[in-house]
């Protein structure tokens, strides 16, 4: 027999290391156990049944079993039964995948990169994607979108009736939202940061190409962050003149790193919300960006959303690095400091309110 506001939700992401669609389900979750009138019941690998209390962390256990094609089997098995025997009226699915047979199922889609831009996975993931991930949000009750580009590509490419979809965006919080704002009118911007140089649709080479040029002009650096893993992409990048590597920084290192930068620069090909331009805003540091993912619903002029040609970045580049940037910088800040989890969660209580 269903009960009614018990809300069971695919925790197969926490096994999973901690990036930004991980980031979202364990913000986003914890929260919901804190819902008067709602209860969270965990259903993770290899077959835990767990009741999250209010105000309690979701747990972070990495396990390489459940990564890969052995975690989506899990979702299409176990799972499914799980929730069949869970008296939950919803399966909530925040990390993008969930069982193909569950109807009272919320799943939260991040992107459709893997049937859009399928050069960036490997082929049996693409292919996977491709087959489960129409049959997902048709066969789904509702499905949620985390920007309006998602939503959009929901409705043009998988033919989804906006109807159905709710948009639950990501946020930001400490200790992002905590970095004072009162230097801003004097902080140096000797270097503009780059986030996610290992990964190859973030489009590093668009900015290394032209690079050389923008260190000689305009003495900037550019910081490239990348994992700890060890990447064909960045074997060359440390050659660039200008380029600084850091390696796997932790939140308060890439807090400063944001801080310093003139700007973050986004030249990425696919993205499915662009959690660090929210980030670099909280600090008060603007960027520019490729127009994908969420950067046109949070630019705060039209000049921070650019086409992927040199000259219009080169020359934004030369503009801000002669200019005042303070207030720009404040109004950055301003901004992303309204997205709160707690906003985002008040909008998943809303998306979850038909099923229960």
């Amino acid at each position: 027999m269903s009960q009614p506001g018990l809300v069971a939700v695919n925790a197969r992401f926490v096994t999973q290391d901690l990036t930004g669609v991980q980031r979202y389900a364990h913000e986003l979750v914890s929260r919901l156990a804190s819902t008067d009138g709602i209860r969270v019941l965990l259903l993770a690998p290899p077959d835990r049944v767990v009741e999250l209390a209010p105000g309690e962390e979701t747990p972070l256990q990495p396990d390489e079993r459940w990564w890969g094609m052995g975690g989506h089997r899990w979702e299409q098995t176990t799972l499914r039964s799980l929730f069949g025997g869970s008296g939950a009226p919803v399966l909530l699915s925040p990390a993008g995948w969930g069982p193909l047979t569950v109807r009272g199922q919320l799943p939260v889609i991040h992107d459709i990169h893997p049937i859009l831009h399928p050069q960036f996975f490997a082929p049996n993931y693409a292919r996977w994607s491709k087959f489960a991930t129409p049959l997902l949000v048709h066969v789904a009750r509702r499905v949620v979108a985390t920007c309006g580009r998602v939503r959009d590509q929901l409705v043009e490419h998988l033919r989804v009736d906006p109807a159905r979809i709710d948009l639950v965006s990501p946020a930001v919080g400490p200790p992002f939202t905590e970095r004072p704002l009162d230097d801003v009118d004097t902080r140096p911007g000797n270097y503009c940061l780059f986030v996610g140089g290992d990964k190859t649709q973030k489009n590093l080479t668009f900015l290394t190409a032209f690079w050389p040029e923008v260190h000689r002009e305009l003495g900037l650096e550019l910081w490239v962050t990348e994992r700890a893993v060890p990447s064909r992409i960045m074997t060359d990048v440390g050659k660039v003149p200008g380029v600084v590597r850091l390696r796997d920084p932790s939140d308060e290192e890439l807090l400063e790193a944001y801080a310093g930068a003139l700007c973050l620069l986004w030249p990425s090909i696919a993205e499915g919300y662009g959690i660090p331009l929210l980030e670099a805003m909280a600090v008060g540091t603007p960027f520019i960006s490729a127009d994908v993912g969420a950067a046109r619903e949070l630019a705060l002029t039209a000049e921070q959303v650019l086409p992927l040609e040199p000259e219009p970045w080169i020359d934004r580049l030369r503009q801000w690095r002669s200019g005042d940037l303070g207030e720009l910088r404040r109004r950055s800040a301003e901004q992303a400091r309204l997205a709160t989890w707690e906003r985002s969660a008040d909008a998943l209580r809303s998306a979850l309110r038909p099923f229960l």
